[in-house]
């Protein structure tokens, strides 16, 4: 094993994240702690591989592998039975990610809402899986457990549960705050009232989530952290259409109020990437990656897509540090690199089946890169264990059962929608019809650790 470049490593995921996107913000001075980073580390296009499908792409980023290896083939999967289709699960993952690896190599593991992480897992540290900030379809206003099994040890679930906020709880105030030109909106029209459901919903999930890792980064020891956000990307799929220029389709009276959402969101992310940084500390190396780009200007589908038509197929990384090039770019790199590249500045070896490569062009010095076999081969109790007893998984939130014929759309949806369905109706929706808007408890906390002023 070589010296150890990085003593912590933040990785950052930002779905959808784009540079044609970041770079005009930057440029006008609306996300300067990104503009710090990119200033002081190096940056790039992310290609992203195929089928565009957000747990398939954040699984290949975590493994360093393509699905037929990695076993994370979309958004749901059939139950041993068949009778029905089950969230996509941390069990459905057939080799180690990153998190693992560090793990059994003695590294402190942070791993926060990534896809594909239901049941959460034993990572030497905290992991909360993504269906954590998900209220049931049985939640009340005063009865929102948290959700079995969403959080490993040692962070008790019932002490971060205080940290979800819920959509009833983002004021007009909130909201205007990316829709400035909220009172020109006729509110009794029904595709207003959606859009604005969906805004809120998308804020409350972002707020419980930022919350959430702003908690773990700062109460418990770590040495890797991976925290994944897909606010822009969700978010996206409503609002882009109403992105500069206007597009024909577009009702005059929508554009005007709604066209500045989506770079309010990016800029959203600025204030929560400076205090992810802060709490990293200076000596820290810090990686932002996004699964694909999000396309934009006359680009964009002119019709009704399947929405991963809405993916562009160029993502950003960025990568900042001590040792790493300061104000440089790169080219080439794809969601493949990444795992290699964070295994690499711990002084780790690269897995031979890992088909990336180390972002050698981005570090000062060129590195040595040793490699492995395969991690798989590498006997760990704590894996292995998993692997031998399987993990126990639960079905689409309580009461489910079988969908029918709606479930054949699944893949263009997300699970965590799924909880929020009454059981009778537990499917997994098209991205763009949004399906959370339910009672839960006050989220104080959770606001009260919000970086933005309030």
């Amino acid at each position: 094993m070589t010296e150890p470049l990085a003593k912590k490593l933040l990785l950052v995921g930002w779905d959808a994240a784009d540079w044609q996107l970041m770079h005009p913000l930057i440029d006008s001075g609306r996300m300067p702690h990104l503009k710090r980073l990119v200033e002081r580390g190096t940056i790039g296009n992310l290609q992203t591989l195929q089928p565009v499908l957000s747990p398939i792409l954040w699984t290949s980023i975590a493994t360093g592998k393509r699905a037929y290896l990695h076993g994370v083939h979309g958004f749901v999967e059939p139950p041993p039975d068949g009778t029905a289709l089950r969230p996509t699960s941390s069990s459905t993952r057939q080799c180690k990610a990153l998190w693992n690896i560090l793990a059994q190599s003695g590294k402190r593991c942070q791993a926060l809402n990534w896809y594909a992480s239901h049941p959460a897992e034993n990572v030497n540290g905290v992991c909360v899986s993504q269906l954590f900030p998900v209220a049931p379809a049985s939640a009340a206003p005063d009865a929102w457990p948290p959700q079995p099994d969403a959080v490993f040890q040692p962070e008790p679930a019932e002490e971060l549960a205080d940290l979800r906020f819920h959509p009833a709880e983002v004021t007009a105030a909130m909201r205007q705050q990316f829709i400035p030109e909220a009172a020109a909106l006729d509110q009794r029209d029904p595709e207003v009232q959606r859009l604005l459901r969906s805004l809120a919903w998308r804020l409350a999930e972002c707020i419980s989530l930022h919350a959430l890792t702003t908690a773990v980064m700062e109460e418990h020891d770590w040495d890797f952290c991976a925290a994944y956000c897909d606010i822009i990307d969700r978010v996206g799929h409503d609002f882009m259409v109403f992105h500069p220029p206007r597009m024909e389709l577009v009702r005059p009276d929508l554009y005007e109020p709604l066209k500045a959402v989506m770079n309010a969101i990016c800029e959203f992310h600025d204030p929560m990437l400076g205090r992810l940084v802060e709490l990293a500390g200076p000596d820290a190396h810090v990686m932002i990656v996004s699964d694909h780009g999000f396309q934009n200007g006359t680009a964009r589908p002119t019709g009704p897509v399947s929405p991963e038509l809405w993916h562009r197929h160029l993502g950003m990384s960025l990568l900042a540090g001590p040792g790493i090039r300061q104000d440089a770019t790169i080219a080439g790199a794809t969601l493949l690199d990444i795992t290699p590249t964070v295994l690499m500045p711990f002084g780790l070896p690269v897995g031979g089946e890992m088909e990336g490569n180390v972002l050698v062009n981005a570090f000062e010095q060129p590195p040595t890169v040793e490699g492995i076999d395969s991690w798989e081969n590498v006997p760990d109790p704590v894996y292995d264990a998993r692997l031998r007893d399987g993990v126990r998984q639960r079905p689409c939130g309580p009461g489910h059962r079988d969908a029918g014929p709606g479930l054949r759309a699944a893949h263009q949806g997300d699970e965590r929608d799924c909880l929020a369905q009454p059981p009778s109706t537990c499917v997994v929706p098209s991205a763009s019809l949004p399906c959370r808007w339910m009672p839960a408890p006050s989220s104080r906390a959770a606001w009260a650790r919000w970086p933005w002023g309030h």
